[in-house]
């Protein structure tokens, strides 16, 4: 696990430079369009020759099992059908170095047909790489019904005053990175000792977005609450990665969960994206989880 972040951490500093004098509204601005023409590509290419484009070469999607994105979309054959995808919520850190966006997504077997025939939301976080271009770290998502509301994009993001950020040295980027993974295991014990949604009001945001499969997301922590005071069950699980900005205000994590009922146990994949709050503590702004099947 150390190997794993150190070299995460390295991958990061070698790009340094060019995070200091960052604008991180217009690169918000830029995130955003960088959404938009992937899922035009994806429209226009085809998904696989469209993901392969905007995918980073070491980027993580969930099948639903995290695995090495690139390699799956090599050994695949072109996927017929279209999926499209609109991006309704996006932050970014200070550092302008990563982002993520969420959204509804539409999949339609047949081009030409009028009515989708899946749908869902999309979380897919992004990191600004060498050359100044945006591409995908992690792909991941839910499916649930049709909405009967149109999302849309909160234009506010675009025009929010941002603080200069600090940008960590080595040595405390990787400090930060620990305590973020460290949070991520204080969390998981946290849910194990206490009851899920009384772990959830210290860990989460005010505005938290929740994610779970077949059913709509649900935002701000008081609506998250309410909706885990329904769920039975004891849950654990154990970390994978962990990643934050060079600005130490926004990172992520994902690993492995478990769900144990008197029923069955559960297996999951999870994502969790932080952001570090003005006392310096992390807290959860989305939260997604995807079933693994048994193998049985």
């Amino acid at each position: 696990m150390k190997k794993l972040l150190s070299i995460l951490v390295l991958t990061m500093l070698i790009s340094f430079g060019c995070h200091q004098n960052i604008n991180s509204d217009n690169e918000l601005k830029l995130l955003i369009e960088s959404e938009h023409s992937f899922s035009k590509a994806s429209a226009e290419q085809g998904i696989r020759d469209a993901f392969l484009s905007y995918l980073a070469d070491d980027a993580i999607i969930f099948r639903p099992n995290p695995i090495a994105a690139k390699p799956y979309y090599l050994t695949r054959e072109k996927t017929p059908g279209l999926l499209t995808w609109e991006p309704e919520y996006a932050d970014i850190s200070l550092a302008g170095d990563l982002g993520y966006t969420t959204g509804p997504y539409e999949f339609r077997k047949n081009k030409n047909a009028k009515e989708a025939d899946g749908h869902g939301h999309y979380v897919s976080i992004w990191k600004k790489q060498q050359d100044g271009s945006w591409r995908v770290v992690i792909d991941c998502g839910i499916v649930h019904p049709k909405a009967d509301t149109s999302f849309i994009l909160n234009e506010s993001l675009t025009k929010t005053t941002r603080p200069s950020p600090k940008i960590l040295t080595k040595d405390e980027l990787m400090s930060e990175q620990q305590k973020l993974l460290e949070t991520d295991i204080a969390y998981l014990k946290s849910i194990s000792d206490l009851e899920l949604a009384k772990a959830f009001l210290d860990y989460g945001d005010d505005q938290a977005r929740y994610y779970r499969m077949n059913a709509f997301p649900i935002i701000s922590r008081e609506n998250i609450m309410s909706s885990m005071n329904s769920q039975p069950g004891d849950i654990s699980g154990t970390p994978i990665v962990a990643e934050i900005a060079v600005s130490g205000d926004l990172g992520y994590t994902y690993g492995l969960s478990e769900l144990k009922t008197d029923a069955e146990t559960q297996a999951n994949s999870y994502l969790r994206i932080w952001k570090k709050k003005p006392d310096g503590k992390w807290k959860v702004v989305l939260d997604l989880e995807n079933p693994i099947p048994s193998k049985e």
